[in-house]
Order: C-alpha cells, then sequence, then structure tokens
C-alpha cells in the first residue's frame, strides 16, 4: 500500500460504502496492508481487527516435524533461537488477550500448538485469564502435549464460549473428554494421540461406557464429524458413538490397537447405524491385527451406504505387515456404494500378483473422481508392479481426476510412474507416487501432455485445499502424509 492510497483510504469514511462491501475490499488486501488499516481510523480499526485477528494461533516450540522425518526431531541452534522467540510472542499474545476483551471478542479460532522443548511445564495462568476472555469462540485445537491441556483450561472455554464453540480437536486426555459433554452445540470433534508423544495420554477410565455415554448423550443430536485418532481404547468411543450420533456425516478412525477385531466387529453389528453417512475413514497401523472376521463385518457395515461419497478403508504406509489382510470382502461392496466418488483402498498381501491388480479393476466403481491405492508386500523379495494392467484400471475410469499409487517398498518398476503421467485422461489433473505428487497440464489446442515438478514436501504436507484443487483430493492423501488431529474443515459435510 502505498502513500497515495493511505491518503486516499484516509480520507474515506467506512459509512460511504455497504459493510459487506468494505469486508470484501479488505479481505483482498495483506496482512501487511491490513495492518495499516488498523491506524487509519477507529472506524477502519474496527472492520479490520477481525479480519487479521479471527484466526489466532499460539506456538510453543518447535516447528510441526512431517511423520516420515520424525528422526529429524532434534533441536538445532536456530531452532532452539526460534522456539524461544515463539514462546516470548506467544507470551505477549496471551497477556493481550486477558488484558483486552474487545480485542479477545474478535477472536473465532484458536490454535495452540504445544510442542515446547524448553519450558513443557509453562506458567498456565495467563493461558486462563486469555481463555475466560474468548466468549465469542467457534473452533478450538489444542495439539500435542508439551504442555497437556488442562481440564481447567478446557473448563475456562466451555465457559466462556459454550454456547458459540462448534468444533473442538485435542488430544484424547479422558478428563478433558468428559468435560465435553458440555457442549451441546458442538459439530466437529477430534480427539488424537499425537504419535510422537511419550506415554499413553489415552488411557481407559474408571468407568468408560459411562463416560462416553454421557459424551455423546449430550452431543448426539449436532455432532456431524469426528475423528479419532491413535486411541487405544478407541471401542469405547465407538460403541456409544454409533448408537447416538444419528446424524453423523463423517467418521474417521486410526487403529493403533493390536487387536482390531473388537472395533470391527461392533461396526458390523451395528450396520444400521450412521444412516446419514457420507464420508468414512478407517486407517490401521503397525502391529494390527485383523483378523478373518474383521474385514467382513466392515464390509457389513459399508455394504448399501448409498449416501457414503467418500471411502478410504488402507493401511498406514509407513507400517510394517505381518500379516496378509485380504481386501475383497470390501471390494465386494463397492458397486452397491452408488454415490461413491473418492476411495481409497490398501492390500497387505505376501507378494502383489497381477491377478490383485485384476481383482481391484473388476471392482472399482467405474465413475470414481479420485483413487488412492496402496500396495504392502509383506515378502521380502523384489515386487513389480504391471504397469499395463495399472493403466488398463485406471483408464477404465474415464471420470479420474487425481490418481495417486502407493506401491510395495520393494517394487522395481521405475516406468510405471512417468507412463501414469503420460495418460491421455481428458479428466486427470493430479498423478501421485508414494510421496511424490505432478499436475497434469494438457494444451487445449493440441492436446499435448506435460507435467509440472514434482510438489515440494512442504505443500504436500501443509495440505491446502486450493492447492489440491478439491478438498476431496487433500482429504484421500491427508491420513498418509501428516498426522493432525482431524482432516479439513469441509463445511458442506457438517451441514
Amino acid at each position: 500500500m502505498n502513500s497515495g492510497t493511505t491518503t486516499t483510504l484516509a480520507n474515506i469514511r467506512p459509512s460511504d460504502l455497504p459493510l459487506e462491501l468494505w469486508n470484501e475490499i479488505l479481505k483482498l488486501l495483506s496482512n501487511v496492508d491490513k495492518r495499516t488499516c488498523l491506524q487509519l481510523s477507529r472506524s477502519f480499526h474496527d472492520l479490520t481487527q477481525p479480519l487479521l485477528f479471527s484466526n489466532t494461533k499460539i506456538c510453543l516450540g518447535a516447528p510441526r516435524v512431517p511423520p516420515w522425518r520424525a528422526e529429524e526431531k532434534r533441536a538445532t541452534a536456530s531452532e532452539l533461537t526460534q522456539m524461544t522467540e515463539q514462546a516470548a510472542r506467544a507470551h505477549e499474545l496471551l497477556q493481550h488477550i486477558a488484558d483486552n476483551t474487545e480485542f479477545a471478542h474478535v477472536i473465532r479460532e484458536m490454535a495452540v500448538h504445544a510442542c515446547a522443548l524448553l519450558d513443557p511445564n509453562p506458567d498456565i495462568s495467563v493461558f486462563l485469564k486469555a481463555f475466560q476472555n474468548l466468549t465469542h469462540l467457534k473452533t478450538f485445537t489444542w495439539r500435542c502435549s508439551r504442555p497437556p491441556l488442562q481440564p481447567l483450561l478446557l473448563e475456562a472455554i466451555i465457559k466462556a464460549s459454550g454456547p458459540t464453540l462448534t468444533c473442538v480437536r485435542m488430544p484424547a486426555s479422558w478428563q478433558c473428554v468428559s468435560l465435553l459433554a458440555r457442549l451441546p452445540t458442538l459439530h466437529r470433534l477430534g480427539l488424537a494421540r499425537d504419535r510422537y508423544e511419550d506415554g499413553d495420554t489415552a488411557e481407559k477410565p474408571s468407568d468408560p461406557m459411562a463416560l462416553d455415554s454421557g459424551l455423546f448423550k449430550g452431543n448426539g443430536n449436532t455432532l456431524r464429524g469426528i475423528f479419532l485418532r491413535g486411541l487405544g481404547e478407541a471401542d469405547f468411543l465407538v460403541a456409544p458413538l454409533l448408537a447416538q450420533c444419528s446424524h453423523l456425516r463423517a467418521l474417521s478412525i486410526h487403529i493403533t490397537t493390536n487387536n482390531a477385531h473388537p472395533l470391527l466387529s461392533m461396526l458390523g453389528n451395528m450396520h444400521d447405524a450412521l444412516p446419514s453417512l457420507v464420508s468414512f475413514r478407517l486407517v490401521y497401523s503397525a502391529g494390527v491385527y485383523v483378523f478373518h472376521g474383521g474385514l467382513p463385518a466392515l464390509a457389513s457395515f459399508l455394504r448399501n451406504r448409498r449416501t457414503l461419497v467418500r471411502l478410504d478403508v488402507t493401511p498406514d504406509p509407513a507400517a510394517k505387515f505381518r500379516t496378509a489382510i485380504d481386501p475383497t470382502p470390501v471390494l465386494e461392496v463397492l458397486p452397491g456404494l452408488t454415490a461413491l466418488k473418492t476411495l481409497g483402498i490398501g492390500m497387505a498381501v505376501l507378494h502383489v500378483r497381477d491377478e490383485d491388480l485384476r481383482t481391484l479393476n473388476r471392482y472399482l466403481p467405474a465413475g470414481l473422481s479420485a483413487l488412492l491405492i496402496l500396495f504392502d508386500a509383506l515378502s521380502s523379495f523384489e515386487t513389480t508392479l504391471d504397469t499395463n494392467i495399472l493403466i488398463d484400471l485406471i483408464k477404465r475410469r474415464p471420470h479420474l481426476q487425481y490418481v495417486h499409487v502407493w506401491p510395495p517398498q520393494r517394487d522395481q518398476n521405475a516406468d510405471c510412474y512417468p507412463r501414469l503421467l503420460e495418460q491421455p485422461l481428458s479428466m486427470l489433473r493430479l498423478v501421485g507416487w508414494r510421496r511424490q505428487l505432478c499436475s497434469v497440464i494438457r494444451d487445449p489446442s493440441t492436446g499435448a501432455v506435460a507435467r509440472t515438478e514434482p510438489w515440494p514436501a512442504e505443500k504436500i504436507a501443509s495440505g491446502a485445499a486450493d492447492d489440491f484443487d478439491c478438498a476431496d483430493w487433500w482429504w484421500l492423501l491427508s491420513a498418509h502424509v501428516t498426522d493432525g488431529p482431524i482432516e479439513t474443515s469441509d463445511d458442506d459435510l457438517w451441514e
């Protein structure tokens, strides 16, 4: 914003234009220019402040580390300096929220990234004073547990913002989970155990069934999306969830228990639950055993769900499975999912055979617009995906715009990915291979196909839906490249 522009705006009164128009104009400015507008006049200050500070982040400690770089988590000297500066800025911002009620009322989303390595147990009094002023909060996020989210702090948030709070994402401390029953307007809930945490933040309560039935008894009619990740006792949450959250539209479960059979059996036994489900994800990690009755039970839960648009049933690509998992029971129900557009499917087999690819080709719906296929071969021998069969599978689904293939770790077919990028499907716009992504570009006049350079890892991990052109595409990949407590906002799913 140059000095001429500043002078012009200073002479304009906000009353000269409708409020809605001013909001649209100010949204187009950079944050630097918005900060300039704060100083023009009281009226411009009031118009601009919500645009700058409605979404507030408090960062305590280290920057987030992508899961596949966990071994690099040790802080360097520059990172230690950065963390010290972040801690000082966080304290200053919290103090400002505590001292300035008018500023606090502007905040609609509060996210605390609690990854402190220097001071994992700071004084929480400034948090408490700040949270007591957040009376218009809609979304509250607390990631990680250094320091942990204490019940006293969550109580302050609930007391201040209970009537307006619709989305909560937090670690799965049972003392805090029990407080969520006080939020009768809760729409979205994410409970997660950070994969880098030591110890178990999701220990069983003394009476888990009574606790969890109380949680969903208060929110069952309002909850639209639930995400459970890394919970050793997630099945205690799933039973009351299935029984009481009849309007739920999105459910994601990341299984980490050694025995997934109880949870899968529960889904199979309550196959009529959640009749409005639009989005369902089940990701299973290393050490998870899916017994013979597990996937048939899951298939029973999925069968004839004609409202289901998104489905992801895949192993974690970082997992090292010791037991083959045949997805055929789930594949057989796919033709009956008539609304399905986005699909993630995985196979953990001794070694990938051509017949496995042909089985996928036989069952995958023809109307898919996004597809992720993940293979895990248990054998130590090298394996090679048949490129021709894989390409034929893609060509038989002409509506595909995003295709992602996660081959076995020992796959030696270096030719497969370039050939996928050269396919003539007119609608194909994004192709992934393991952790690589490339956009596909076509010349509208000549039809010539070109591809972009691979996306940077940081861009993939940050997962902006705008980068992916479609929120469903990011949703499909997000469970495999991030460790966040809940995926995208996807407001259309929660209404």
